[in-house]
Formats: C-alpha cells, sequence, structure tokens
C-alpha cells in the first residue's frame, strides 16, 4: 500500500481534553512516516446543556491557528473539528462550524444524553444492559446523520470497542440490521462520508469501526465517499492501522477513498 496517497482524517493534538502530541508534532511526524496528509480534528464535546464552554472554543479556534502554521510551513494539514453528540443541544453544535474555516467537520456520539460515557461503562457487572446501550448509541448516531451539520460519520460502532473489544461481551447483532440500514441510507441521500477508524486495531481483540460488511452495505446503498482515519491520541499512534483500513475499503468495494478540503471531498486511490 503506497502510504503516500493516504489521508488521515482523524487525529487529536494536546487542544483536545485526551490529546497529546502538539499540532506542529502530528503534521512533521505525519510527513515522516510517508503520508499523504493528515488532518487535526480535536474535540468539540457537546452535552444536552449546551456547555461546551467558551474557553473550549477558544482552544478550538487555537487547534485551527496551529493547523494553518503548519501548513504554512509547507505540512499538508487539514483543519478540521470532530463534533460530539451535536443533537444534545444543536443551538450550541451549529456554532462551531463558524468556529475557523475547517476543511473537514467529523461527527461523532461518545456518550448517552443521561451522561454516561461508553467507555466507563461496564457491560459484564450487570450495572447496565449492553444491548439496550448499543440501542440507545444507534439512535443517537441515526438522530445526528439525520439532523446535523457534519462531514463524516466518525467510528460507527464504537459502544462495540468496550462491549466487546474490552469486556468480550457478545451481542446478537442481527437485531440492530434495521437501524443500521437507516444510519447508511440517511448518510447516502446526505452525501456524508463514512469513516474508516483504525483505532482498533490498536487493541487486544481489536477491530475495525465499522467492520467491512457495512463498509460493504454503504456502498451497496449508494454510498460514494468513504475516509481513512487512525484517531490518534498518542505520539505512537499516528497513521496505526491505516494500511488495513485501506485493504479493508478495497475488500468492501472501494478503489478510492476521500480527504476533505474546505468540507469539499476530494479523492484518491487506493490501488
Amino acid at each position: 500500500m503506497d502510504m503516500s496517497r493516504i489521508v488521515d482524517c482523524h487525529n487529536h493534538s494536546c487542544r483536545s481534553f485526551d490529546g497529546v502530541p502538539s499540532v506542529m508534532w502530528l503534521a512533521r511526524t505525519a510527513a515522516e512516516r510517508g503520508l499523504g496528509g493528515i488532518a487535526i480534528t480535536d474535540h468539540c464535546e457537546i452535552n444536552v446543556q449546551g456547555k461546551e464552554k467558551l474557553w473550549s472554543f477558544r482552544r478550538l479556534r487555537k487547534s485551527a491557528q496551529e493547523a494553518l502554521r503548519a501548513r504554512e510551513k509547507g505540512f499538508n494539514v487539514l483543519c478540521g473539528v470532530e463534533l460530539g453528540q451535536p443533537t444534545y443541544h444543536p443551538e450550541t453544535a451549529k456554532r462551531v462550524p463558524d468556529i475557523a474555516d475547517y476543511d473537514i467537520v467529523l461527527g461523532s456520539i461518545h456518550y448517552l444524553r443521561d451522561g454516561r460515557d461508553f467507555y466507563y461503562l461496564k457491560y459484564t457487572d450487570g450495572s447496565c444492559d449492553p444491548a439496550k446501550i448499543y440501542d440507545q448509541y444507534l439512535d443517537e448516531v441515526l438522530r445526528m446523520a439525520e439532523e446535523s451539520d457534519f462531514d463524516v460519520l466518525a467510528h460507527l460502532t464504537y459502544p462495540l470497542r468496550y462491549i466487546y473489544g474490552r469486556d468480550r461481551v457478545q451481542l446478537d447483532m442481527t437485531r440492530y440490521e434495521e437501524k443500521y440500514t437507516r444510519i447508511l441510507t440517511t448518510l447516502v441521500q446526505r452525501g456524508k462520508a463514512l469513516e474508516i477508524n483504525t483505532s482498533g486495531t490498536r487493541r487486544e481483540n481489536g477491530f475495525l469501526m465499522p467492520d467491512t460488511r457495512l463498509v460493504r452495505k454503504f456502498r451497496e446503498l449508494g454510498g460514494k465517499h468513504i475516509t481513512l482515519g487512525s484517531d490518534t491520541h498518542k505520539p505512537d499512534q499516528i497513521a496505526a492501522g491505516l494500511t488495513e483500513g485501506a485493504r479493508q475499503a478495497l475488500a468492501a468495494g472501494f478503489t478510492e477513498a476521500v480527504y476533505f478540503r474546505n468540507r469539499q471531498p476530494v479523492s484518491y486511490r487506493l490501488n
């Protein structure tokens, strides 16, 4: 796989609450590892009270300014944001794309409306019903797909990283087929891209999000655009799993991936 074609569309700098590397370090390391480009997509997490505080907006502006400086130094850096839970407080979410001249906006669901984060839930001790939690997650993803302003649906199947990948709880995935179809059909109808998120490959019992079957289903429903994203938060994670992600895209029938510039898709070949 020619890494020089691949643009990593999902990365977090120290401007994210859980990120470590600087924007310039990410840009320089992406170039050193032979990537064609990198998007800086720091977190903007919105809760039901809309309390994405002003300091968070200032932090995101700083991230965008640093991405621009890296671009001016000759690195192929895209300016982006990961917009978490935009449907929880639409008025706040609508302000986010205006923070900077973004190239790419990712849409994500990281926790439920009651504030329970999928990462912190324990799926084996009886304190929650994993099947119900996953149902609620897909309901929120569908609502976001229908209503929100974003370019790429990030890490579809995200809670499985913890339900199955960490806690080894098996779900009957057939019960979610109708919801998957509705989500993917909505993405197609709205011209949105689907991300192949490779962060799961860094974990024991790891997997790509979503799996090949869902990526293929997206294509069969008429989906045109997929992106590749390592979801980097730490220095050793940059570009991890992107080769596996590209191979999955090819196995699902895609010959091209995209990145976004000025919020418009730009295609590149995978083979």
